[in-house]
């Protein structure tokens, strides 16, 4: 992969075209993959090309299996951001709850900016309210930031704090590189900045600034929305602390109502969650009969939970600007209901459905997106919806939406951490599945390659045993003695024996291809396995052995029959490479920690394309063979712990040089 990367011109092509290619490469061909666009920025999956010979099928089957792979890649980045999340929505819980229980608002205002700083991992930051008086805003707290920063003002749409209060909306600063002494004396003082107002429906309290001294960190999406769920908790929490006694004299139960959003603020289940709204709800109002509808996907408001209602009445669906509840939430706005004259708006249907005399309806709304109502109401035709009440549940309304929305949001994230999750646990398993399959292909393959060269190795050899035997048997009826046909018998019995080894030599290797055999090793001087090894070869014409043995003594510790064949094959197959003829040098070197054997043709030679495949099973470039012996060589020599090394130069010749651990004296 370090050499594709090197390829700047093959990444950019990859990258524009977003197809296969297939890379010639000298020492590594390759099948190079670009990963799908929907899936992944970029990415190249690279298949090495091990054998000569790719067709369709093979193709398709790693595109298969690159599509995957960037699923599951996709996929995992996925759920480790909503990992992440979930980390952070603990921190973010502890934080609300911290907020939510100062009294004072300049710990408060401390509170939130060292707070802020923490939860999006910033090094400075400010708040500022706003000053109808004078119309601007005023630096309530500061938190790491030059002297003479709190207390200073500024205008409404002036700098990153400006803008965010002007816009209503999340202001995002990133300074990319230096710039010009011109335009930076117009740019923010802070490489990385973030502004998001503070406000409690329309109204604005004021603007939380953070900063960052270093222009590394990226504010991300997640960032940005946690920040801005801790400006509307900020907004809840300075409203109630910061209302002047008389507003705090109409709420009545401010305490409480303080505790109750606290005590909902930690609630994580919807249902538990909706019976408290409930509940709190008419505890803090007075009000007995109540009932709390939600927005679903639909768009219709469907009625979850009811205090004294019929169960009828749980399910029932009323759509958006359809009758007074429905307009209610459509516009926006909480109102109060009234069947006697001048007392407020008519009863509406559900009303009457419930034998109400009076109720209050409030939507529940967050970061301008409708929740879902809440109405609570009474049974008593005495008594009628007073102000203070209508207030309570106004304010109340607003803890409610903030601790529904964040259970909303808690819900949503455990369940694409769960649907991630089952996706990857998904793409996973299908990977593996084609790993499977693809691995079965080629072991069904390389298993009809090995059927196929058995049946044509074997066929000949056969046949010219049964032809030896039956001219065996027919001398043997026209003749009682064994003597005027003893050369005949000597050689046709010399041609079954050779026959035979070579199909009993090439079973075995089909055996020891599929089934491994362990090393027995024991000690051998390395120069006597040679010379018997050497003794049993049988020299064409024109084709000369030269030793050159070391006088030192080169004992080892190998398994003599498995290093046997392994030698042997380097042997014999540097006497079939010198058709033309030549020598054959079988040398032994001793060193203070190893013993290496060479054995060097003057043969043909091996063609550069085809070195780093010689040793793989059922590769091989022999009008007859099999394509096992260097694999099977590789597999006894590394049993043995012997470590092998080839040289080849076409029309020159081929080395092949193994190297044992030396077994020392004592």
């Amino acid at each position: 992969m370090q050499r594709i990367s090197a390829e700047a011109s093959l990444l950019d092509s990859l990258r524009k075209r977003r197809e296969p290619l297939l890379w010639a490469d000298s020492e590594t061909p390759s099948l190079l993959i670009p990963l799908s666009r929907k899936l992944l920025p970029f990415g190249v999956f690279c298949f090495v090309l091990k054998r000569a010979v790719w067709n369709r099928a093979d193709s398709a089957a790693a595109a298969a299996i690159a599509w995957q792979a960037a699923a599951a890649i996709r996929t995992l980045r996925q759920l480790q951001e909503r990992e992440s999340a979930l980390a952070r929505w603990g921190r973010f819980r502890r934080i609300v709850a911290e907020i939510s229980a100062e009294r004072h608002l300049p710990q408060l205002f401390r509170k939130i900016v060292r707070r802020g700083m923490e939860l999006l991992d910033l090094d400075s930051g400010e708040i500022a309210l706003w000053d109808a008086t004078q119309e601007h805003f005023v630096v309530r707290s500061a938190a790491n930031l030059p002297a003479g920063s709190q207390g200073s003002p500024f205008r409404m749409g002036e700098g990153i704090s400006g803008m965010a209060a002007r816009t209503g909306k999340t202001i995002i600063f990133h300074r990319e590189r230096s710039l010009p002494a011109s335009r930076a004396a117009r740019t923010p003082p802070y490489p990385i900045m973030i502004g998001t107002p503070i406000r409690i429906g329309d109204r604005t309290l004021g603007v939380l600034t953070l900063h960052k001294n270093s222009g590394r960190k990226r504010i991300s999406e997640q960032d940005r929305v946690f920040l801005e769920a801790l400006a509307n908790q900020s907004a809840i929490a300075i409203d109630a602390v910061g209302a002047s006694d008389s507003y705090r004299r109409e709420l009545i139960a401010s305490e409480v109502l303080r505790k109750t959003g606290i005590e909902l603020s930690a609630e994580l289940d919807r249902s538990s969650l909706l019976d408290a709204i409930l509940h709190r709800g008419a505890a803090l109002s007075g009000l007995e009969v109540g009932w709390l509808a939600l927005l679903d996907p639909e768009g219709s408001l469907r009625v979850e939970k009811g205090i004294h209602v019929s169960p009828g009445f749980i399910g029932k669906k009323i759509k958006l600007g359809e009758g007074f509840v429905g307009r209610a939430v459509q516009e926006r706005k909480i109102l109060s209901v009234d069947p006697r004259p001048h007392g407020g708006e008519p009863l509406f249907e559900e009303a009457r459905q419930l034998s109400l005399e009076g109720a209050v309806v409030a939507p529940m709304i967050w970061k301008r997106k409708i929740l879902g109502v809440l109405c609570l109401g009474t049974r008593d035709p005495r008594r009628r919806v007073s102000r203070p009440e209508h207030k309570i549940v106004e304010a109340f309304s607003l803890h409610a939406a903030a601790s529904l929305a964040n259970v909303l949001l808690f819900e949503s994230l455990y369940s694409e951490k769960e649907q991630y999750r089952k996706n990857l646990e998904a793409r996973v398993e299908e990977l593996n599945l084609l790993h499977e399959e693809q691995a079965r292909k080629e072991k069904l393959a390389a298993l009809g390659q090995i059927v196929g060269s058995v049946n044509h190795e074997l066929r000949q050899p056969l046949e010219v045993i049964t032809n030896a035997a039956y001219y065996l048997k027919m001398q043997l009826e026209r003749n009682n003695e064994f003597g005027p046909v003893k050369k005949e018998f000597e050689r046709f019995l010399a041609i079954i024996s050779d026959e035979c080894k070579s199909a009993t030599d090439l079973v075995n290797e089909l055996l020891d291809f599929t089934r491994k055999k362990e090393a027995v090793s024991i000690q051998v001087d390395m120069n006597q396995l040679l010379e018997n090894q050497l003794r049993r070869v049988q020299l064409p014409e024109k084709v000369r052995i030269k030793t050159n043995f070391s006088r030192k003594s080169p004992v080892v510790f190998i398994d003599p029959i498995q290093v046997s064949r392994a030698l042997n094959n380097f042997i014999l197959n540097g006497i079939q490479a010198m058709t033309q003829g030549g020598t054959l040098l079988v040398a032994t070197h001793v060193t203070r920690k190893a013993v290496e054997v060479v054995i060097r043709d003057t043969g043909e030679g091996i063609a550069p394309e085809n070195m780093r495949r010689i040793f793989e099973p059922l590769f091989t470039t022999k009008a007859r063979g099999v394509g096992l012996g260097l694999a099977l060589a590789k597999q006894y020599l590394e049993a043995s712990h012997g470590q092998i090394n080839v040289e080849s130069k076409v029309g020159v010749g081929t080395t092949f040089r193994v190297s044992f651990p030396r077994l020392q004296a004592g």
